[in-house]
């Protein structure tokens, strides 16, 4: 019970609004962490102790909203999914219009670089038959 409630108690930390009283929440959560007699949380504490400024500073607020970077990381994650989709695109404005378009659907591509060729340079076929 007494380790659900220090868990609890951390849930409802996260759903504080404003900045400064939860500095002074984790600062009380990390004292209550470090006393108990449970080592897990014993190592929570170090860990929020470690990373308190960032804990503290994830509860800025911009309209209503927190401030985070998941809206980028949603976007590079798809970006990598075209890409692997891809196979290795070797045109670059290709890529560059087919990830533009995935996120806008009225991207309209320009059609001077989509006519840019970019060749791979390897070596030439060599005979195809050969003779013993």
């Amino acid at each position: 019970k007494y380790a659900y409630d220090l868990k609890e108690g951390y849930l409802s930390f996260n759903n504080l609004k404003n900045k400064e009283l939860a500095a002074e929440q984790l600062y009380d959560i990390i004292n209550e962490y470090k006393i108990s007699d449970i080592k897990e949380f014993i190592e929570v504490a170090k860990t929020l102790k470690h990373w308190k400024e960032e804990i503290v500073n994830s509860f800025t607020f911009y309209n209503n909203k927190k401030i985070t970077n998941g809206p980028i990381e949603a976007k590079n994650g798809t970006i990598r999914k075209i890409l692997s989709n891809g196979n290795g695109y070797t045109n670059f404005q290709r890529e560059r219009n087919r990830i533009f378009y995935c996120f806008n659907d009225q991207w309209i591509a320009d059609p001077l670089l989509e006519n840019v060729k970019i060749k791979r340079k390897g070596k030439p076929r060599g005979k195809y038959k050969k003779t013993r």
